[in-house]
């Protein structure tokens, strides 16, 4: 998916999603607009995998106070 900086505005229809970006181009910010099938838009795992690692974390701080 695209960095949150890059993504400005969301038009959603029954099938699809359109998305204005800013996309730089020779020094110039140029606004783009990405069309995208409903098919092909996920949820982001960074959010997930960030859980899975504050999870890990605190386990190994755990262990480690136990010692």
């Amino acid at each position: 998916m695209l960095p949150w900086q890059n993504r400005r505005d969301y038009h959603v229809t029954q099938h699809a999603v359109r998305i204005a970006v800013n996309k730089q181009v020779k020094g110039k910010v140029l606004a783009k607009g990405i069309n995208l099938h409903i098919e092909h838009i996920k949820h982001s795992k960074s959010l997930h995998s960030f859980l899975w690692l504050v999870k890990e974390n605190n386990q190994r701080k755990m262990e480690a106070k136990e010692k």
